[in-house]
């Protein structure tokens, strides 16, 4: 289709845009992850679980995930 990647994908935290825009809304919110408490489960999702925690950089820093400096 002659799609060319972007120069730089800056982090998106917000779905408000799709929210608005395309009617969509998340399966897992707060309220799903308190359900899953309620039950006994763990709060993450089904995918949360099995994609892990994925760390930004190559080395661990001793404040935690990634480097702090005063």
């Amino acid at each position: 289709r002659g799609w060319q990647m972007l120069p730089s994908v800056d982090r998106v935290y917000s779905c408000a845009a799709a929210m608005r825009d395309l009617g969509w809304a998340p399966r897992n919110d707060f309220r799903a992850a308190l359900a899953r408490l309620a039950e006994g489960r763990d709060y993450r999702s089904d995918l949360a679980i099995a994609v892990g925690s994925k760390g930004y950089h190559d080395e661990v820093f001793e404040d935690g995930p990634f480097p702090v400096e005063d």
